[in-house]
């Protein structure tokens, strides 16, 4: 687990609902607070769905895609005024393109059913964006191949995408 604070919030958070660097992410939750609070939970609800969306839905996992929800986040902060609080929890996909990819750069002991998840946690309060890496792990090991891999991945990212990282 890394912390990182952006400096540039203001090109961080453009970014967010702009670019696509974050757009394969799964929502798992939000939180965004102006005059109002709204918690946000990611999963689908495939009840929602017409029969023929359904398979559709399933395949794309248990919660949404960043790229699915950014615009209703935007449009729940967008304004004159920052919001006092905006915190998403992403995870990266279990799939070939997310998690099997970090497993195989990792080399480490772990399998795919080992790992929860690959987590992205982004907070924005009191002027203040940080930036949390974390793994969930379904069982215990001494191994933090992974969790070094996915920090590292991150910071290169976000130093890819322009940031201005504090140290």
């Amino acid at each position: 687990m890394v912390l990182f604070e952006i400096e540039n919030t203001g090109e961080f958070m453009n970014s967010l609902f702009v670019k696509e660097w974050l757009d394969i992410m799964e929502l798992v939750e939000g939180e965004i607070t102006t005059f109002y609070n709204i918690k946000i939970d990611g999963r689908q609800y495939l009840e929602w769905y017409d029969t023929e969306e359904i398979q559709e839905k399933k395949e794309q996992g248990e919660f949404i895609l960043w790229r699915n929800f950014k615009q209703y986040a935007y449009q729940l902060i967008k304004g004159k005024k920052v919001p006092q609080l905006f915190r998403l929890v992403l995870r990266l996909p279990k799939d070939k393109n997310g998690m099997e990819r970090m497993l195989e750069m990792a080399r480490g002991e772990f399998l795919p059913e080992d790992v929860q998840g690959l987590y992205l946690n982004i907070k924005y309060e009191k002027q203040r964006l940080s930036i949390v890496t974390g793994i969930s792990l379904k069982k215990f090991s001494m191994d933090k191949s992974l969790e070094q891999a996915w920090d590292e991945e991150i910071k290169t990212i976000l130093k890819k995408q322009g940031f201005i990282l504090k140290e």
